[in-house]
């Protein structure tokens, strides 16, 4: 596990009266790597543009209820939604937390062309 320097959350004013959790941190932020760590274009990394030919389309199925509302269940509905779509053009790849694969797989309804893969978090 990777231990990053952290530093207090400052006082500050959120919208939509958000609070954080009791003892959140913000972790410290370095913006460049050391000249020695080549970057991701030095290492022949790109990103391709979404007119390029590419194997599939890769989607994460949102589960958070700390990062959606009402349970990511809103969410949920719309990338449903859009995953048919892209899948009626392309395979689908669906990402999902092992907890989530049941419902991702439901709500795309074992459609030809999805995969819902398992990717746990630690």
């Amino acid at each position: 596990m990777l231990a990053l320097p952290c530093s207090p959350l400052p006082r500050l004013q959120f919208p939509w009266g958000f609070r954080p959790p009791q003892g959140f941190v913000l972790p410290h932020y370095t913006p460049r790597a050391p000249p020695s760590v080549p970057t991701p274009k030095q290492l022949g990394y790109t990103m391709p543009g979404e007119f390029e030919q590419h194997a599939a389309c890769w989607m994460g199925w949102p589960t958070s209820g700390y990062l959606w509302r009402e349970g990511a269940r809103p969410a949920q509905e719309q990338y449903a939604g859009i995953a048919k779509a892209i899948s009626q053009f392309e395979p689908l790849k669906m990402i999902a937390s092992p907890g989530a694969v049941g419902g991702a797989c439901r709500a795309l309804n074992g459609r030809q062309h999805h995969a819902v893969c398992s990717v746990g978090v630690s």
